[in-house]
């Protein structure tokens, strides 16, 4: 039996595409950061209008996917965000492995689910 599709998943944007973007706009999503916090892509997306439908597309994903990006790189102290660091090794995954966001997703969940079995 086909597992259900999950649309949430899915993205029209490829694996350079979506890091191409995300270093174009890091200083504008992070809020001068270098550092891109939930909350700041919570309120950027209230603001759309200013942004391309492939930003607006890519703002869609790194909240959907923000809690494996954000652990990519390993080196978070205090809140959670992406940095250029988890998008260089994000990068790894899906320009250098062909990986999709949500294979890579599934990877992460199948490994997490076995880590805590034991």
């Amino acid at each position: 039996m086909a597992s259900p599709r999950n649309d949430e998943d899915l993205t029209y944007l490829d694996g350079e595409t979506i890091i191409s973007l995300s270093r174009q706009n890091l200083q504008r999503l992070s809020c001068g950061t270098n550092k891109i916090i939930r909350q700041h892509l919570v309120d950027v997306s209230t603001k759309m209008y200013d942004f391309t439908a492939d930003e607006h597309e890519l703002n869609r994903l790194l909240l959907r996917f923000f809690d494996i990006i954000s652990e990519m790189a390993g080196c978070d102290e205090g809140e959670p965000s992406i940095s250029d660091a988890d998008l260089t090794v994000l990068e790894q995954f899906l320009v250098q492995t062909r990986l999709t966001l949500k294979e890579l997703n599934e990877q992460c969940m199948l490994i997490s689910h076995v880590e805590g079995d034991d």
